[in-house]
């Protein structure tokens, strides 16, 4: 939820600029427990899915790759899609990114809630059966959960 308001075009500037003050991460550690000297992410003020939301193939799914774009990804350093997607199509792989998917469940199974990790999970395999036969996920620390 954190990444859809933060990688908007005027707020992810803002954001990333309130994370670099002092008094800011201080405040930040005061009422969210996010330790002042914690590093944080950067946002960034496009998305993946936003990018290629027109890229989509009606190809045969033996034919094409769907990327699993993780909210980290997606949100904070959508760079590494772009590296991807250029990767799979110089090799004359058409791709797909998974529109209609979670979250990936990381962060609930850090905290121990594994019925809502099945539930992400159940709900994500669905959507990854419609794209495509090889689906590949960006930040392969995340494929433990499914």
């Amino acid at each position: 939820m954190l990444g859809k308001l933060g990688s908007r075009k005027i707020i992810a500037p803002i954001i990333n600029y309130f994370n670099e003050i002092k008094i800011f991460r201080i405040i930040l550690e005061k009422i969210l427990r996010i330790h002042r000297n914690a590093k944080l992410p950067k946002f960034s003020s496009y998305t993946a899915k936003s990018k290629y939301k027109n890229v989509s193939n009606e190809m045969n799914l033996d034919d094409k790759v769907a990327i699993f774009t993780t909210c980290y990804h997606n949100y904070n350093e959508p760079n590494v899609i772009d590296d991807l997607v250029e990767v799979l199509k110089h090799n004359n792989v058409h791709v797909e990114l998974i529109k209609d998917d979670n979250c990936c469940g990381m962060p609930k199974l850090e905290l121990g809630d594994l019925k809502t990790v099945e539930k992400m999970m159940q709900h994500n395999l669905l959507r990854f059966k419609k794209y495509a036969k090889v689906v590949i996920e960006s930040l392969l620390q995340f494929l433990h959960v499914f």
